[in-house]
């Protein structure tokens, strides 16, 4: 059954907008029904999920209205209003993100009507907030608008009243914001352009190229070095640069990480977020070599749940986490055996976007099951997936697989391997490289299978010597943990069917 319009509002709000509601709710000025912000109050309780087990229109009548029959259309006629509510909380929400911005505008109107008095006093209002506000590129440009205005009021007010001095000062504060935008959107270019090369390719009669090689922006930056407020930013991309281009030196990454955390509060969630997913970015190139594998999945994770804690994934972009990161830090959690912290993964499921949360929730559940050694369980919960993704299901499928082999069964264990491999080889959307880690990881664990079915360790032992041996294998960890039981002399544990 499709949600009503309602429910599917409620479950875009943050938790920070739910209590911000609440408050607008009981504002006179916006609602005058009290039985709307009890209807609110009785829906939040089912959110996120909404799930039909729990909540009911019915239900949700028969609190709302005590004592009286279920009544669809007055239910419905509740629902409306409160849905025209969150609209209009939604909008005021805009509009109050947008403040500053919209001030700027009415401090222009200001010097154009010639209102000195109202343009001072505003100006100094705005600047003020500015001050306030934690960085992102949005700030900049409105540091940069503000100036811009106060430099474009002169034709309005002339500058009798200014000294040569303090006219000088107002043009070099223009002059410093304006070169900080430059300069930041060059190094973050060529930070995407370092981290993406594959995607973005900049041609030899780009601008960006000939500013590059007539070494522009090291001259820009160096006439504001000693008195750019926004220093901190300029150096973290600097080091970020540094970092992406001297990748065998992983002393670098370190320091980039540091630099980061001595700004951390000076950023806002959505430039953090970004930032940090460059050092994310690096951690997964490392994670590829065997050398630095293990250091940098510890890495990644502390990167994800720094993230994660600091629920920086909620922003102007969005109110949710990303299933990619969710997943990806489910994976790594698995190869390091990370049960405890997979069941602090779970409590963040409920960030995940409406439509996929139970899916990824329930997969993460299943890991939590399979490396407490509960196969039967884990399998419980991957029954209940329902989604159609494919590397959901891919996910899914691998994780039975292992189930499989650890609760012995050949039977099942090879058949899955086979529609497995067949999902793989009609899927147009694996890369060819992806392609051929699935088909090496299946092509090993349907060797094993075949000599468990025979009881024969040694065989299994000898299989696992050999990929211990490999680069790159998909779900190593999961392999060198069997074979160094196998090695201490221990005997497989697995659940007999």
């Amino acid at each position: 059954m499709k949600d009503p319009q309602l429910i599917e509002l409620i479950k875009t709000l943050s938790e920070k907008e739910i209590e911000d509601l609440r408050k607008f709710l009981v504002q006179p000025a916006y609602n005058s029904s009290p039985t709307v912000s009890k209807l609110f109050s009785i829906l939040i309780k089912f959110y996120p999920v909404f799930s039909l087990s729990e909540y009911s229109k019915e239900k949700v009548f028969s609190v709302l209205i005590p004592g009286e029959k279920y009544n669809n259309l007055l239910l419905n006629e509740y629902y409306h209003l409160l849905s025209n509510l969150i609209i209009k909380f939604i909008k005021k929400s805009v509009l109050d993100k947008n403040e500053i911005h919209i001030n700027i505008k009415l401090l222009n109107e200001y010097s154009k009507r010639g209102l000195k008095k109202q343009f001072d006093k505003l100006f100094i209002k705005i600047e003020s907030k500015l001050k306030e506000e934690k960085f992102d590129h949005n700030i900049l440009n409105l540091f940069f608008a503000l100036q811009e205005a106060r430099i474009n009021s002169r034709n309005a007010f002339g500058t009798e009243n200014k000294t040569m001095k303090e006219i000088k000062d107002e043009y070099n504060l223009y002059l410093t914001y304006l070169i900080n935008i430059v300069v930041s959107e060059y190094l973050t270019l060529q930070l995407i352009n370092s981290n993406e090369s594959h995607t973005y390719n900049i041609g030899e009669d780009d601008l960006y190229k000939r500013i590059q090689e007539d070494k522009i922006i090291p001259k820009l930056y160096g006439y504001i070095k000693d008195v750019n407020p926004f220093d901190f930013n300029i150096q973290l991309h600097f080091s970020m640069m540094d970092m992406l281009s001297r990748q065998e030196d992983t002393s670098k990454y370190y320091q980039n990480k540091n630099l980061l955390m001595e700004n951390f509060d000076k950023f806002t969630n959505i430039k953090l977020d970004n930032q940090i997913n460059y050092l994310k970015s690096y951690c997964l190139k490392k994670v590829y070599s065997p050398d630095t594998r293990k250091e940098f999945l510890k890495e990644y994770i502390e990167m994800e749940f720094l993230i994660l804690n600091g629920k920086l994934f909620a922003n102007e972009e969005t109110n949710y986490l990303k299933n990619i990161s969710f997943r990806n830090l489910l994976m790594m959690l698995s190869e390091l055996k990370e049960t405890e912290r997979i069941g602090e993964l779970i409590s963040f499921a409920n960030y995940l976007r409406p439509e996929t949360r139970n899916d990824y929730k329930f997969l993460a559940n299943a890991y939590y099951s399979f490396h407490s050694e509960n196969y039967s369980e884990a399998e419980i919960f991957l029954n209940k997936i329902i989604t159609g993704d494919k590397l959901l299901s891919l996910d899914v499928n691998f994780l039975r697989l292992k189930i499989y082999f650890e609760e012995n069964n050949s039977l099942k264990g090879i058949d899955k391997i086979n529609s497995v491999r067949r999902m793989i080889n009609y899927d147009s959307d694996i890369h060819k490289d992806r392609k051929n880690k699935y088909r090496v990881f299946l092509n090993y664990l349907e060797k094993m299978f075949k000599r468990s079915e025979k009881n024969d360790e040694t065989g299994v032992y000898l299989i696992l010597k050999e990929i211990m041996g490999k680069e790159n294998i998909i779900f190593y960890e999961w392999f060198e943990e069997i074979f160094e039981k196998m090695k201490d002399g221990k005997k497989i544990k697995r659940q007999r069917i």
